[in-house]
């Protein structure tokens, strides 16, 4: 089996990797989950008592240093001075056993479907390169760091550090830097190539929501096409899941920072974590929950509510 990472570098994205911890384990069988290692990586920013929290969602707490951009580095968004840290994903190092695999999935995502599957299947291919992606939403060549599965190795990781003060980032951070350090990576081979719903972004949704509404439902759920299959819970031109494995909340404001929006997604971010709050510590599992509050939600959002108060209605049954 492999090891699931993820990051941390504030304690401000606490409540992002609270749900996706949660909605991760809502998603894989009891006999995954005890041969999965999951970590979290932390930077001393991270204080004592988030630490202690995240200890209690049964992920073991790695501890690196900050890394960010070089000193004249261009970093388009002010949170991402230290969005280099990723990088010691790759470090062997750090794990109490290196990995043969590591599926990383960001703090701000959400798991619909056990990623495991997938996972599993691009790192048994003889072909894999040892660093799979999923395609950014534009453009078609370069690939999103969101969701990463990789192979550390020292070597990897050495020659990433040394590029950090060579290469630019197009986008200030590290999905451009990444990009940059893997030119040849939408050349490859296919298993090195994940499919858009591992990394689903939110933001194809905010794209084309408005002029296109159904073109999020047909991307994530293929089955829209054929018109012998049933539409998705979401419905055409709604938030719908569909077959979604990860859906990403990139770009900001975050579903739980002040001033973000409250969309469809955004309500399925927040019916996982209310799920989570409403659990007791050693629930492993409430998805049944999460599912019958998204089916409120919909039903109330047809009926002509608006998403916030839509939600609200449908978390009091």
């Amino acid at each position: 089996m492999c090891t699931i990472a993820s990051l941390i570098t504030s304690n401000d994205f606490l409540p992002g990797l609270q749900t996706m911890v949660h909605s991760l384990k809502s998603t894989m069988s009891a006999a995954d989950l005890s041969a999965t290692a999951l970590v979290c990586l932390v930077t001393p920013a991270v204080t004592a008592d988030v630490r202690a929290k995240i200890e209690q969602l049964g992920v073991a707490c790695l501890n690196v240093s900050e890394l960010g951009p070089p000193p004249s580095g261009d970093a388009s968004v002010p949170q991402w001075k230290d969005t280099y840290t990723k990088l010691h994903v790759f470090d062997p190092s750090i794990y109490a056993s290196p990995p043969s695999a590591v599926l990383y999935i960001d703090a701000d995502c959400v798991v619909c479907r056990d990623p495991l599957p997938a996972a599993l299947a691009l790192s048994s291919d003889p072909s894999w390169p040892h660093l799979s992606a999923a395609p950014d939403v534009f453009p078609p060549d370069r690939f999103n760091a969101g969701v990463l599965l990789l192979r550390p190795a020292a070597s990897t990781f050495e020659r990433l550090i040394s590029l950090i003060p060579v290469l630019r980032s197009y986008d200030g951070g590290d999905t451009g830097f990444l990009n940059a350090a893997f030119p040849d990576w939408h050349v490859g081979p296919a298993s090195g190539r994940m499919k858009f719903n591992m990394n689903a972004q939110r933001t194809l949704h905010w794209l084309t929501f408005s002029k296109r509404p159904g073109y999020w439902e047909n991307v994530v759920d293929p089955s829209q096409f054929d018109s012998r299959s049933p539409p998705s819970e979401g419905g055409r031109g709604g938030g719908g899941t569909g077959d979604v494995v990860i859906l990403h909340c990139s770009s900001s404001p975050k579903p739980w920072e002040s001033g973000a929006k409250r969309g469809d997604l955004e309500m399925v971010w927040w019916a996982s974590y209310t799920a989570f709050l409403a659990a007791p510590p050693s629930a492993a599992t409430s998805r049944d929950d999460e599912k019958a509050v998204m089916r409120r939600y919909k039903a109330l959002r047809k009926e002509g509510l608006g998403a916030k108060e839509a939600m609200e209605r449908a978390k009091t049954g």
